[in-house]
């Protein structure tokens, strides 16, 4: 069941049912092919490398299908979990040529729970997300996502990372906090430039527990600890200031 009283889902949704058409997402698709950003994004890569092994790709937040219509390129069964209805109806139609999509209107959790895996690798991706939906909500989903996670399965969230931004609608987390949320995931940090952030975090379900290992080869210095402290400190005053300026 969708959290339709979450704010992230609303202004979602909202966009959907306005100014995000069929039409706009036509144009936009058109002008994502033409610069790349399936490849920039790193998605291109991701799933060259994981469709050797894995045949089943699960898009959480898949939106207007833009992700999911390229994944049908490598993959053999294809979810689109979307939580907006107007997403999907816009989805399906921008899609229709690739019966592969099984489409689920769902949140990410409860989507989850729909999918029959039956034992088999899987990989789950998130485009600009998580990143919106607050730290509780995603640390469920990743709880979720540890106990359905088979040997071989791996993730890629296009998702910020680094800056201590922890406000209203966008919520940027740093390498530890992913890491001691993902125990049994090999994690690596791609540290692609996206818009004055660090996006890419890509993991591999390898079992037991290498947290101690992902933290040695992204440490968090007494130095940066106290960066990140400040600089959280910093986004939350000055987006306090900019509410009142309003």
């Amino acid at each position: 069941m969708k959290n339709l009283n979450q704010e992230s889902f609303i202004e979602h949704n909202k966009q959907y049912e306005s100014t995000s058409d069929l039409q706009w997402h036509v144009v936009e698709y058109a002008k994502n092919d033409s610069i790349n950003l399936f490849e920039t994004m790193g998605f291109k890569k991701i799933f060259e490398k994981a469709s050797g092994n894995i045949r089943i790709h699960i898009d959480l937040g898949s939106g207007g299908g833009f992700l999911v219509d390229k994944a049908c390129n490598f993959f053999d069964c294809v979810y689109a979990v979307e939580p907006s209805n107007a997403a999907i109806q816009i989805a399906k139609e921008i899609t229709k040529k690739n019966p592969k999509i099984i489409f689920i209107n769902e949140g990410m959790i409860e989507g989850l729970d729909q999918i029959k895996l039956n034992g088999g690798s899987f990989l789950v991706t998130t485009s600009a997300v998580l990143s919106h939906i607050d730290n509780t909500h995603v640390s469920f989903f990743l709880d979720a996502l540890n106990n359905m996670a088979t040997m071989g399965s791996k993730f890629y969230f296009y998702e910020p990372y680094d800056k201590n931004i922890d406000i209203n609608l966008w919520h940027v987390r740093n390498k530890r906090w992913w890491i001691e949320r993902l125990p049994g995931w090999k994690i690596n940090f791609l540290d692609i430039p996206d818009s004055g952030y660090r996006k890419g975090i890509e993991g591999e379900y390898i079992g037991g527990d290498v947290m101690s290992e992902n933290l040695q080869q992204y440490p968090l210095s007494p130095v940066q600890g106290l960066f990140w402290n400040l600089s959280g400190r910093f986004y939350k005053v000055r987006y306090a200031i900019s509410k009142l300026l309003k």
